[in-house]
């Protein structure tokens, strides 16, 4: 696994998958193609048969390909099974809905399970998805909006406090490190000093901030390592936030060194 992925793993990992498994969201079609393989009939039925078999056979092999597609993905950052069971789900209701033609399927993968994990209430980056699907992140993003749009899905709005927990653990970093990170992320979106920077990169600003005042240094490159935000513009977001440090930090942090 090399880097680049392996820094976005989750601290929930899956062991309870051994051996070959039937996908329950292929139990109508297996079901379907087995009925349909029974009971001859007459030459014109037999012939009606056989095509609904083939069509049947399609279906289930598109399915099955683009579910190995989940796993592999999923795979790479260790996404535990629930995540990759929903994104599952999202993409056979695009498959029912006939919703897929024309699609890039690694693009469509990467945002089924973007989705799938939003909708399990688990933040994270379209950048993580960009990455192990090697798609652009620009067009992950306009498959969310298919996804949304096509299936009616709403999904809460990300905050860099989503994001705190998973970074600070990665960089292992003490909880007053994590909850003070989460206050000036917080202060900074609700007095509109960040607006229009995304959740992610405030998070990492914050927690750069707050670790400068800490005695647990972390470099510009390490947090860009764990959190996927370029050193640029991890420190471009930190020149807004020191603008208003005294406004942002939590006393506790401003009074340290002195």
């Amino acid at each position: 696994m090399d880097l680049e992925t392996r820094k976005f793993q989750d601290d929930e990992t899956d062991n309870s998958r051994v051996g070959a498994t039937v996908d329950p969201l292929l139990d109508g079609i297996d079901h379907l193609t087995t009925v349909v393989s029974a009971a001859p009939g007459s030459k014109g039925t037999d012939i009606a048969r056989a095509h609904l078999k083939n069509t049947l056979n399609s279906a289930d092999n598109a399915l099955k390909d683009a579910f190995r597609r989940v796993d592999q993905m999923a795979e790479k950052i260790d996404l535990p099974e629930k995540y990759r069971g929903r994104a599952k789900e999202i993409y056979k209701q695009l498959y029912d809905a006939k919703a897929l033609k024309g699609k890039d399927q690694d693009t469509m993968t990467a945002a089924c399970l973007y989705v799938g994990c939003r909708l399990e209430g688990v933040a994270r980056t379209i950048k993580e998805f960009a990455a192990i699907s090697q798609k652009n992140k620009t067009d992950i993003g306009k498959y969310l909006k298919i996804i949304q749009k096509k299936l009616k899905l709403s999904m809460d709005t990300v905050s860099a406090k989503d994001y705190m927990t998973r970074f600070c653990s990665h960089l292992q970093l003490p909880t007053f490190v994590e909850t003070g990170a989460a206050e000036v992320a917080k202060r900074a979106t609700e007095q509109g000093i960040v607006a229009g920077k995304s959740p992610d990169t405030v998070a990492a600003a914050a927690i750069f901030m707050v670790c400068t005042l800490s005695d647990h240094k972390k470099t510009m490159k390490e947090i860009s390592e764990v959190t996927g935000v370029t050193e640029t513009t991890v420190r471009n977001c930190l020149k807004d936030l020191e603008v208003y440090r005294t406004t942002l930090l939590p006393k506790r942090f401003l009074d340290y060194g002195t």
